[in-house]
């Protein structure tokens, strides 16, 4: 399959969360920002956009929640058309001005915009533009994260008994101060440490340790062991890949008007292209066609 030509940045805004409504969630605001990938390679957003825009009469009613965050109302959505096959017309005829193969780019696209428009496509009776593949940048965004956290394997001397609690230690000071640096090698150790057996008293008693350590209480024993819990409760793995979050750690900036469909897609186009060649790279490898995806259907968890 020939690469990619250009990335659509999707983002939509509804009446709600598919799972308050019964799967039964509307299109309030739909925008896409189209850019070639030869020109997202260079790390910033190119003077090339194609963009389009536009807001629905979802003729049901906005959820508070929804209105609160997006802006959105039915007053002030009241006298515009709804999503109909006017609309998947005028989308197509904007997704064929781009180069071609074209994928769209959404952020939790598969558990949330790409079920919820190819519904609304369904039921106006059209069909998007062959070909169109999509991509979730949720988990291009985790997969590329943990990729670049993960060490290059170089060869390493025979460690020595006395070095090795220097190298246990490394690891969990590494891993307090950078929060995902060396995790996997401390989970390992702390995997090691909670299945290996304890040794019971009778076997303290019999050999192996020095007779005073065998007459002392075993939990004497182990308090005296080196404490390497403590380190390990410091440490916080939870990171968050809601979109504001991710393009404030990739682009050092503050999100603004979140929720807003134009800035929200500017916002996904701003942190791909700070990843330039990782994420276009990403997405011809994990690509699917749009039409795989799976309809939200009442009833039925979305995105299954």
């Amino acid at each position: 399959m020939a690469g990619i030509k250009t990335f659509a940045f999707i983002d939509l805004e509804t009446t709600g969360l598919p799972s308050m409504e019964l799967n039964r969630t509307k299109i309030t605001e739909l925008t896409i920002l189209a850019i070639q990938a030869d020109h997202l390679e260079l790390g910033c957003l190119p003077r090339v956009q194609n963009k389009f825009t536009l807001c629905f009469n979802p003729r049901k009613l906005v959820s508070s929640g929804s209105e609160e965050i997006t802006g959105l109302s039915n007053s002030i959505l009241e006298h515009l058309r709804p999503f109909s096959d006017g609309t998947v017309t005028a989308l197509n005829e904007f997704l064929r001005h781009n180069p071609t193969p074209i994928c769209l780019v959404a952020h939790n696209g598969n558990k949330f915009d790409y079920p919820i428009l190819r519904t609304e496509i369904n039921k106006s009776g059209q069909k998007l533009l062959d070909g169109v593949l999509c991509v979730d940048s949720l988990e291009a965004f985790r997969q590329l994260d943990v990729a670049a956290s993960q060490p290059t394997a170089q060869p390493e001397p025979p460690v020595g008994p006395s070095e090795l609690g220097n190298d246990v230690r490394k690891v969990a000071d590494e891993c307090e101060v950078r929060p995902g640096t060396g995790v996997k090698r401390a989970l390992e150790q702390q995997k090691v440490n909670e299945t290996t057996p304890h040794q019971s008293d009778k076997s303290l008693e019999s050999g192996g340790l020095l007779d005073e350590k065998a007459k002392e209480p075993a939990s004497e024993i182990v308090n005296k062991r080196p404490k390497m819990a403590n380190s390990r409760k410091k440490l916080d793995f939870r990171v968050s890949y809601k979109l504001g979050d991710v393009y404030q750690r990739l682009t050092n900036k503050e999100p603004e008007n979140a929720h807003q469909a134009e800035n929200d897609v500017i916002m996904l186009a701003l942190s791909a292209a700070t990843l330039g060649e990782r994420f276009v790279n990403w997405a011809n490898e994990h690509s699917r066609m749009f039409v795989d995806i799976p309809m939200m259907v009442p009833g039925k968890r979305i995105g299954t």
